[in-house]
């Protein structure tokens, strides 16, 4: 048998230790740089620990993000940019609002939420309230971000009223997708956007559900100014949507609240519907599936020019005016996975429609409202946009499409 040398084996020895040394410097080095900083995960632990002390409060749950930013003339280095986002389940059957000999309720819970993000400055936090399927209702979803007085649409406790209201609608139930049932939602309310969104499991009763919202007390004011119904006829087929528009309260932007004079005359949201495009049924199936393919390709060229191409949600939806059909779209860009402010983003998608000819007609509560030159044109001719925890979200519709 060959033997190694005393002296070789002790050098090879030593380049083990050192080879593990340095795998264990690069492997703990990288897992830092993936971690958050103390400071964060501190103010980020104390409100878990306020979370779990609330009654009717089960679990919480967090995860952290992060991007860089920099370097610019008022961040001369690159430097990291963390947020955290929490998930807060309650139990089963949590009323509303408390009553004499009950332990925990709803808006008590929605409103120390939002105390706890306001006060949380240092930390830049979304909190989603996770409220499951029970005897009162379908599973939903209440993300709560910490808004200025004058941009908060409803207060805590007034949303999550409004979304007790509609997960108890009959017919409301998650839609069959690749999410996992059990932690899908089937009604969303967001701090940060004035639109709730439903889902029915049945695209047959959507109009049964529709007709129930409206039937809701408070229906048209509020959290349910404005409900966006989704369905879908399989677990293949695009999501469907209907918007029900209420009363559309504005609450125009204000110079205290921004710093920007309010334009227009804030009536944009009541003027009435252009007039629809009435073709035979051959030429109105072309149109629409051209309209899609076209609003389609608009949120994706607002995503390439902010930087980042977002989730898009594009279906057909009947009209607003109850006849007709018209091609509705959806896109959340995640600005802040490439910036450190939506600002740019925001500015440079704008310039674009602006340069293809859209003008912006009106501003309320932190949504910018958009028109095409031509309301027949195709594609999207009516457009929002706003800047929310989650990024900046358009919304865009076609023209209407009658069949004559």
């Amino acid at each position: 048998m060959r033997r190694r040398n005393p002296r070789a084996r002790a050098s090879a020895r030593a380049w083990a230790v050192a080879l593990g040394l340095a795998a264990a410097f690069v492997f703990s080095s990288c897992s830092l740089l993936n971690s958050p900083p103390q400071s964060v995960r501190w103010a980020a632990d104390s409100m878990v620990d306020q979370f779990n002390a609330l009654d009717g409060v089960t679990e919480v749950s967090t995860e952290y993000s992060s991007f860089e930013k920099g370097p610019t003339e008022m961040t001369p280095r690159r430097e990291r940019v963390w947020s955290v986002r929490i998930t807060v389940d309650v139990e089963e059957d949590l009323p509303v609002a408390a009553e004499a000999g009950e332990h925990g309720a709803l808006s008590a819970i929605a409103t120390e939420i939002e105390r706890a993000i306001e006060e949380g400055a240092d930390l830049t936090a979304a909190v989603t309230l996770q409220i499951p399927a029970d005897d009162d209702g379908a599973p939903a979803s209440l993300v709560l971000e910490g808004m200025e007085d004058c941009l908060e649409f409803s207060t805590p406790a007034e949303m999550a009223g409004a979304v007790s209201q509609l997960r108890g609608v009959d017919g409301v139930g998650v839609l069959v997708s690749s999410e996992s049932v059990s932690t899908a939602s089937a009604v969303t309310l967001s701090q940060s956007d004035p639109t709730a969104v439903v889902d029915v499991t049945d695209s047959s009763e959507v109009d049964e559900v529709v007709a129930r919202i409206e039937e809701l007390p408070g229906f048209g004011t509020g959290p349910l100014s404005t409900v966006e119904v989704r369905t879908r006829s399989s677990a293949e087929a695009p999501v469907a949507l209907k918007r029900i528009n209420g009363e559309n309260v504005v609450f125009p932007i204000t110079t205290d609240c921004t710093g920007e004079a309010p334009e227009g005359d804030d009536a944009g949201l009541d003027a009435a519907p252009a007039a629809p495009l009435v073709l035979d049924a051959a030429s109105a199936d072309g149109r629409v599936a051209e309209d899609r393919a076209a609003v389609t390709s608009f949120l994706d060229d607002a995503g390439d020019a902010a930087g980042i191409r977002g989730v898009t949600d594009v279906g057909i939806a009947m009209c607003e005016t109850g006849v007709g059909e018209q091609v509705q779209g959806t896109a959340v860009i995640p600005i802040f996975e490439i910036a450190d402010s939506a600002d740019d983003g925001y500015e440079a998608v704008t310039a674009v429609w602006t340069a293809a000819g859209f003008t912006r007609t009106d501003r309320a509560s932190g949504t910018d409202f958009f028109a095409a030159a031509d309301p027949q044109a195709l594609g999207a001719v009516e457009v929002t946009i706003r800047g929310t925890a989650d990024g900046i979200v358009i919304r865009a519709s076609s023209a209407c499409v009658v069949t004559g």
